[in-house]
């Protein structure tokens, strides 16, 4: 097993503003960033990271994760407060702010429409819906009632979303109550993921197939335009509730915190997205004062620094240099049920033990990732509740390990070609899937 983890360095113009605190986002002020391709802004049917990250600003689940929390937390968004959990952990009631409104859509009929306790009923049975992306199946187990429901929109049958789920209600127009049938406080967690944030049904339901195109959400951006392939449009919602920017007492922070406080969020009147599938392109729109804003890691810091500092020429132009840690844990996993790899032999443990002694993390890093990483020594990486700070960062290899468990175990080079056999004789061959890009 080969794992490592991924620090972020960002690269961002220097501009500075003066902002005064309003209610409303300046219409004036334009953030120009980019990013790959995205595929769909239905909470219920993302399919990659560029969409989430986008639909996460047009809509709101009950919950998020706080902006400046390390490790993270996760806070009230729409909810009140909390959940107020009973019933030996399976009981979980949460209480809606009032107030809050969805942007305008044909589907509303010109008339305000509030959000609702029923609204997060019907968007979690939509995440469980196994007709879109295949559902939910842990969390339809997890909420009692919800699995006779799924079971019978299979094969191919329409989910009912009007079929009662015991475990699933809104008791009151803004209290929602979720029962379990087992104690899983990852629960919190999922409820502030997008899956679980909230869609109007009658906005689904006229929308229809185009669902992924036409969102409809409560959050601080709404959607002005998407040409695929080409760009993507936010515009701030002019009725949003609007939030104060979070405190934080860890010193690090302290001075983005006094910049923002007492601004209301969000500032930014509108979103520019453009479509740029590669870093080199990327690279060079920021360059060309295309873009206020590029994301790099790995070996394309290269091109911005000098050691650890940012080329003479673009600090010259204002450019300032924001270094983050992304947690994230890269690993290569291994299909336990390859006739090569896989399996409980003594031969196959060794094997697989011998992959992972043979990889070469430090220099993975080095090349790939510019040095902008560190071995992982645990599932958690920092910054995760639950990572243990205590344990140093340190790579298993040792290629002469490797070899000699390889030859213990009866690998070896039978035919002299330079190549390890199998201990039956035949080719050892690895076959290794990865993601198409670059």
């Amino acid at each position: 097993m080969v794992t490592a983890i991924l620090r972020a360095v960002a690269v961002a113009a220097a501009v500075c503003l003066s902002l005064a605190a309003h209610a409303h986002a300046d219409p004036a002020k334009v953030l120009r960033v980019s990013s790959k391709d995205i595929a769909s802004l239905d909470p219920q049917q993302g399919t990659d990271l560029r969409s989430t990250r986008v639909a996460s600003a047009i809509f709101e689940g009950l919950y998020q994760f706080d902006y400046l929390a390390e490790p993270a937390k996760v806070v009230p968004n729409t909810a009140e407060a909390m959940p107020v959990i009973t019933g030996g952990g399976k009981v979980w009631t949460i209480k809606l702010l009032r107030g809050i409104h969805f942007t305008d859509s044909p589907a509303f009929k010109g008339k305000p429409r509030e959000l609702v306790a029923e609204d997060y009923v019907y968007s979690i049975k939509r995440s469980i819906d196994p007709n879109l992306l295949g559902g939910d199946p842990a969390l339809t187990d997890l909420i009692e009632g919800a699995r006779p429901v799924v079971d019978a929109a299979r094969p191919g049958a329409k989910f009912d979303f009007d079929a009662p789920i015991a475990g699933l209600r809104a008791i009151d127009r803004y209290t929602l109550q979720i029962r379990l049938t087992s104690v899983d406080y990852t629960l919190l967690e999922r409820l502030a993921g997008l899956s679980m944030t909230a869609v109007a049904r009658e906005v689904v339901e006229a929308a229809g197939n185009d669902i992924k195109s036409q969102p409809v959400g409560t959050g601080p951006y709404m959607l002005k335009e998407w040409k695929r392939a080409s760009r993507v449009v936010l515009e701030a919602n002019p009725n949003y509730r609007g939030l104060q920017f979070p405190e934080s007492t860890a010193p690090r922070q302290q001075a983005l915190v006094q910049s923002m406080r007492g601004k209301t969020l969000p500032q930014i009147g509108r979103i520019e997205i453009s479509i740029i599938e590669e870093p080199l392109p990327d690279l060079l729109a920021f360059s060309q004062g295309n873009l206020d804003y590029v994301g790099l890691a790995g070996d394309d810091l290269n091109r911005v620094l000098v050691g650890s500092e940012l080329k003479p020429e673009l600090a010259r132009m204002g450019v300032v240099r924001m270094r983050y840690s992304a947690p994230t844990i890269i690993f290569t996993y291994f299909n336990m049920k390859d006739p090569v790899v896989g399996g409980y032999s003594q031969a196959q443990i060794a094997l697989r033990r011998a992959i992972a002694m043979g990889f070469n993390v430090e220099e993975s890093i080095r090349v790939l990732y510019g040095g902008e990483a560190l071995p992982a020594n645990q599932l958690l990486p920092p910054g995760v509740d639950g990572h243990d700070d205590s344990l140093p960062p340190k790579s298993i290899y040792d290629p002469a390990a490797a070899r000699a468990l390889l030859d213990r175990f009866g690998f070896k080079d039978l035919d002299g070609d330079g190549y390890r056999e199998t201990p039956d004789g035949k080719p050892l061959t690895l076959v290794r899937g990865t993601l198409p890009e670059s």
